[in-house]
């Protein structure tokens, strides 16, 4: 097993974490038992980003219990990784990505995985990531296919 491997996590990986979807919980735990916090990152986008949706939906899909766990679980899970802030460069290079094809949040987390030297990186949305290929290494979000790539 190759533990240098640098891994980052795309935001709906970790939404889904947060609100206890056990294909995320699976994963999450097995990326936090087999690699450092040096080699596991998420950005501070992710953590506003899903604080921002826990906001946003209503009561109906969410009750504030449900919401207050979720924030607890993020909390929990956030002592485990390396959380790369987004900086005003990364928002510079972002909004440098004037096609109107590209989906500009998944921009700005290409450029967090780049300057983080991410060997990895782990989404839900693999087309949201397409466009950057072969710079980036994106996978499902599937263990099995998780432990096939880094093991």
């Amino acid at each position: 097993m190759n533990t240098n491997v640098k891994v980052y996590i795309d935001t709906n990986v970790l939404f889904n974490y947060c609100v206890d979807q056990q294909k995320e919980i699976a994963i999450i735990n097995y990326l936090t038992k087999v690699r450092r916090k040096e080699n596991l990152f998420v950005s501070s986008l992710s953590v506003i980003q899903i604080v921002s949706i826990l906001q946003s939906r209503n009561k109906k899909n969410f009750s504030n219990e449900q919401k207050h766990n979720a924030i607890n679980n993020l909390r929990s899970v956030l002592k485990k990784f390396s959380v790369a802030r987004l900086e005003e460069k990364d928002i510079a290079a972002t909004l440098g990505f004037d096609d109107l094809e590209y989906d500009l949040e998944g921009v700005a987390h290409y450029c967090i995985y780049k300057k983080t030297n991410c060997d990895l990186l782990i989404t839900n949305n693999v087309s949201d990531f397409s466009k950057f290929k072969p710079d980036v290494n994106v996978l499902s979000a599937h263990l099995g296919m998780i432990k096939n790539e880094i093991d």
